[in-house]
């Protein structure tokens, strides 16, 4: 498998200062964004390719890099983040997730609900499924 690099970026301090104070948002120290977006300096913080993207200069790269903190997520896909976490379970298209658990080893995706169905029940055709549920109800 192709080596990939995952990127996480944790709005979630920002949105809850941003609520409560209205300032300018607030990142702990081991956070990137003061590097990334303010242009701290940091020896610890490797800047990735994808940044290096954002644009020619360091301010084009700071401006760029702090526009994506400044969209907001649909109600539905915060639910989606939320709960996935909470579970300890992967977010995004069924490709990624699959690639995910094969690179981990372990499910990522919740388990389909209720018992599996029984092979005899899957197989017959209606007419005997029918014949099957008549006989029990006749017991």
């Amino acid at each position: 498998m192709k080596k990939k690099e995952v990127y996480v970026m944790n709005k979630e301090p920002s949105r809850s200062e941003l609520n409560k104070n209205r300032l300018r948002p607030h990142f702990p120290k081991w956070s990137s964004y003061r590097v990334n977006a303010l242009g701290a300096a940091d020896q610890l913080i490797t800047r990735h390719l994808e940044y290096h993207a954002l644009g020619i200069t360091s301010e084009q790269k700071q401006q760029a890099y702090q526009a994506l903190f400044r969209t907001h997520l649909t109600p539905e896909t915060l639910h989606e983040v939320r709960t996935a976490l909470n579970s300890e379970l992967v977010t995004g298209t069924d490709r990624f997730k699959t690639e995910i658990e094969r690179a981990l080893g372990r499910r990522l995706q919740p388990k389909p609900r209720g018992r599996p169905r029984k092979p005899s029940d899957i197989n017959l055709p209606k007419e005997r499924h029918d014949e099957q549920l008549s006989f029990v109800e006749n017991l």
